[in-house]
């Protein structure tokens, strides 16, 4: 019996452990400055207001989800948008980022930024697969593993 549950916890483990993820969360900094990133993730001050504060030192803590495998209702489910604490996610599907991230590498503006851009490229394809892993892009349901 032992044995059984043992061989049932190892397959489980190893299940999860090739599975890919289907978010991932990142500081708004890994997608670049904002003078780059915001055409693709918009501004980085709180989305609920119409400028950024005049005082430099203040911070929003922006946050952007990338997502693949799963439909853009059950993100914004997943990490709302709540104003009163202050939680405010942008949402990227994995395409997106990947392409934009492609083009700003490519680009090559400042070492110091292509390099961090290949950072966040090799985090997010280490965590949810390369590109040509399909068929994560198509959208699942949460209660659906996609079997």
């Amino acid at each position: 019996m032992k044995n059984g549950i043992a061989i049932l916890v190892v397959a489980i483990l190893a299940g999860c452990a090739t599975t890919p993820a289907r978010t991932m969360v990142f500081n708004y900094e890994d997608f670049g400055p904002q003078s780059a990133a915001y055409e693709t993730i918009g501004m980085e001050w709180w989305q609920w207001d119409t400028h950024g504060d005049p005082d430099p030192t203040r911070h929003c803590d922006v946050r952007v989800v990338v997502y693949r495998g799963i439909a853009l209702d059950e993100v914004r489910l997943l990490y709302p948008v709540i104003r009163e604490s202050k939680k405010d996610f942008r949402y990227l599907p994995y395409p997106k980022a990947v392409a934009y991230l492609d083009a700003q590498i490519q680009e090559n503006v400042l070492p110091e930024l292509t390099t961090q851009f290949r950072e966040t490229k090799l985090r997010i394809e280490n965590t949810m697969g390369k590109p040509n892993d399909a068929p994560q892009d198509m959208p699942r349901k949460l209660g659906n593993p996609g079997r």
